[in-house]
């Protein structure tokens, strides 16, 4: 392999690898929440939006600092007008404005589909203090894996947003269950007035980011909010898909462990990609045509990724779920399911983040606030359906 793709794949590989690895934590949460998944009736509606809203908040921040790096306005600065402060404040308003939405949105795709669910009051208080206590952990962590990348010379493209993704998928599976727990103990009053005070917080930082002069907050804020809440649509598709399936899923808590992992991968594949097409396009590497064949290095890539992670995905959460005594279809099948899907859930992966990215690009638009939600809820959805198609033909 040519020394930057050689370069490339080992600084990837081994970013999915620890993700790969550490994202067992959320599956085995996951495995394990079957009881308080049953006593608050349409929570799985919301697990995966809310893990992929914190993907793609703090993933296009580490992006965009990518980019930022990659063309030379990056500085460790912590001034308030500088570009890495500027990208901290505009994700702690990203993190309020797009709980409080995903809450609304979770309640709304439930009730339109006639899903057993709580009121759309339990939905946006849990997640959005999911999304805050989350959300502190990321900034801390996108702002010091970023510094790291910058004084190491590593290209963050490649490391940020699987490391982030995982780290976003172990602490938020845990504070939706703090925040669910929390969300039983309160009375009904005390959530309906919880529901004014955080929608008023909504409007509030959106308004907050066109105040102080701060052209990147208000730039990332307003060109943010849209993808973002319409992948949180789409994601509570793929959450309602497994909520239909939940007692299936619950007889067969190892397809439970499966799940947070293999979407993790699937979309810090998605990101790592995208991240390197949107590098690619601001510094002219890439044309903002619909022509393909300069992005064909970056296509053979992910897939050579998705040949290594998919299978190891597989293998981990069986072997991971029967050492914790958890019911698994056992290692080949657990190993199939996992490749199987993650196949069709590749090409999805390219086909989506290609069109996007340079889309977005020619219409004036920066593909890192762009490409990144909707590759990570379009591969949501995709490989929820892909799993489910490959569990009942396997």
């Amino acid at each position: 392999m040519p020394g930057s793709f050689s370069k490339s794949y080992r600084e990837a590989s081994l970013a999915l690898t620890v993700s790969g690895f550490t994202g067992l934590l959320a599956g085995l949460i996951l495995g394990y929440m079957t009881g308080l998944l049953h006593l608050v009736p349409g929570l799985m509606v919301l697990i995966p939006p809310a893990i992929g809203m914190r993907g793609n908040i703090f993933g296009a921040m580490g992006s965009r600092l990518g980019t930022a790096m990659h063309t030379g306005v990056f500085s460790t600065s912590l001034n308030r007008r500088g570009h890495l402060a500027q990208n901290v404040y505009a994700s702690i308003l990203l993190t309020v404005i797009g709980s409080v939405a995903l809450g609304y949105l979770a309640y709304g795709v439930s009730a339109a589909l006639g899903v057993d669910s709580i009121g759309a009051g339990g939905f946006v208080i849990i997640s959005l203090v999911a999304g805050v206590v989350s959300g502190l952990v990321l900034i801390a962590a996108t702002v010091a894996l970023s510094y790291l990348g910058f004084v190491r010379g590593l290209d963050i493209d490649n490391t940020s947003a699987p490391l982030v993704t995982v780290i976003g998928d172990i602490v938020t599976l845990p504070s939706l269950f703090l925040a669910a727990v929390m969300y039983l103990s309160v009375t009904e009053t005390v959530i309906q007035a919880s529901l004014a005070l955080l929608t008023a917080a909504a409007v509030a930082s959106f308004l907050a980011a066109n105040r102080g002069g701060l052209d990147v907050t208000r730039n990332v804020v307003r060109e943010s909010t849209p993808p973002l809440i319409l992948a949180g649509g789409i994601n509570a598709l793929a959450g309602l898909t497994l909520e239909a399936r939940l007692e299936a899923l619950v007889g067969v808590p190892a397809l439970l462990v499966l799940i947070p992992p293999f979407l993790e991968e699937a979309g810090a594949l998605g990101s790592v990609l995208s991240s390197r097409l949107s590098s690619n396009l601001h510094t002219g590497l890439t044309d903002e045509t619909l022509n393909p064949a300069g992005s064909v290095d970056d296509f053979r890539m992910t897939a050579v990724l998705a040949l290594y992670v998919f299978p190891l995905v597989g293998v981990l959460s069986h072997l991971v779920a029967s050492a914790s005594g958890l019911q698994s279809p056992g290692l080949l099948k657990m190993t199939a399911i996992s490749l199987a899907a993650g196949a069709g859930t590749t090409v999805a992966i390219c086909l989506t983040a290609f069109l996007v990215s340079v889309l977005s690009f020619r219409r004036g638009f920066d593909p890192d606030n762009y490409a990144i939600p909707f590759v990570t809820s379009a591969v949501d959805v995709v490989g929820v359906l892909f799993l489910v198609a490959a569990i009942y033909a396997i």
